[in-house]
């Protein structure tokens, strides 16, 4: 893959490990990586590409590398069908490696709308069929404890995103954030980056139900 001059790409050597284990805990089709590098969006993107989902990492594994996108969902809007499709396109055409969306939402009805494929085209015969990856409250598990938190951090980070809304939620987050301050600087950026999300408000929704 060809990183352009402009896009920082940042190796997360402390994530591997922990990243295959939550890959393996939350049952995500994805194999183990042997590398996890943070991409930041290129300034010679055009506009729309750099509204991209909130996270984007490379992802290498023993039998090739891919982009997993990460967008948080606070509800579900019909929008983000060409939104999604637009992404994968760009990111594709770009580094030629698969794209794979993740999804990460704070209600289990979001969550299952999500998990529908979106279709674009004709009811019989969609052009464009996007299928992501969804997480929410109902299959990510609490995690409350800082200690278990600091070893497995995507978990922690996933789980506080995922119960941000909930009765747990605010146990998730301190158990996270606890974790975080424990967590090597060089590797803090993508989790306090992820972890901003849980933090975000929802915002207001003029379509779809509400979250």
């Amino acid at each position: 893959m060809v990183v352009s001059t402009h896009e920082e790409l940042h190796r997360i050597h402390h994530a591997v490990p922990a990243a295959a284990r939550t890959f393996r805990a939350l049952n995500l089709p994805l194999p183990d990586p042997v590398d996890v590098a943070l991409l930041q969006p290129d300034p010679a993107d055009p506009p729309a590409a750099r509204h991209r989902p909130d996270t984007l990492l490379r992802i290498t594994t023993r039998v090739g590398a891919y982009l997993l996108l990460v967008q948080a969902l606070a509800y579900d809007d019909p929008a983000k069908a060409s939104t999604w499709a637009y992404h994968l396109a760009h990111l594709y055409e770009k580094y030629r490696l698969p794209p794979v969306l993740l999804v990460v939402c704070r209600d289990k009805i979001t969550a299952m709308w999500a998990a529908c494929p979106q279709e674009i085209g004709l009811p019989h015969w969609p052009g464009l069929s996007v299928r992501p990856l969804v997480l929410g409250p109902h299959n990510t598990p609490f995690m409350t404890d800082p200690k278990q938190a600091a070893k497995d951090l995507p978990l922690a980070t996933l789980s506080a995103l995922t119960h941000a809304g909930g009765p747990q939620g605010a146990a998730s987050l301190r158990a996270l954030s606890i974790a975080l301050r424990r967590t090597p600087a060089e590797d803090r950026h993508l989790f306090t980056e992820l972890a901003d999300l849980a933090f975000a408000p929802v915002p207001h929704q003029e379509s779809g139900t509400a979250s």
